[in-house]
């Protein structure tokens, strides 16, 4: 049986030195390829929220975060699935190499100011701006 609802997750992750986490999608991703994001995905059955969040964030980076606060969500409908995408606001400490998972290309750490002004997806500004 297909999907029809479909929950996740997505966090901002602030360094020690107010510097943001972003992502690089690979060449090889079937949704958006090349393109920047936020980590995050879905929450598992009856996984709890705060669990999804470390899980996926251990997952695609390899590092561990602290969950400060939940700043925004959005609803929309894509391929007939029902998305609720909630971002929350977490605090690492920094490492300078992170082990991503095959999604991901790339990432870098940028200051709010860098990507409000930088050459971003809209969406992406739209959620910093909460920050």
């Amino acid at each position: 049986m297909a999907k029809s609802f479909w929950i996740a997750v997505r966090w901002i992750i602030r360094n020690t030195e107010n510097k943001y986490l972003i992502l690089s999608k690979s060449i090889e991703e079937e949704i958006d390829p090349d393109n920047f994001d936020l980590p995050g995905w879905s929450i598992k059955r009856w996984e709890k929220l705060q669990e999804a969040l470390m899980r996926e964030m251990n997952d695609e980076a390899g590092i561990q975060i602290q969950i400060e606060k939940f700043l925004s969500h959005r609803w929309f409908i894509q391929w007939n699935i029902h998305t609720v995408w909630m971002t929350f606001l977490a605090s690492c400490k920094d490492r300078e190499y992170l082990i991503l998972s095959g999604k991901y290309a790339s990432f870098r750490r940028k200051t709010k100011n860098e990507i409000l002004n930088g050459k971003y997806p809209i969406w992406l500004k739209e959620e910093f701006k909460r920050v």
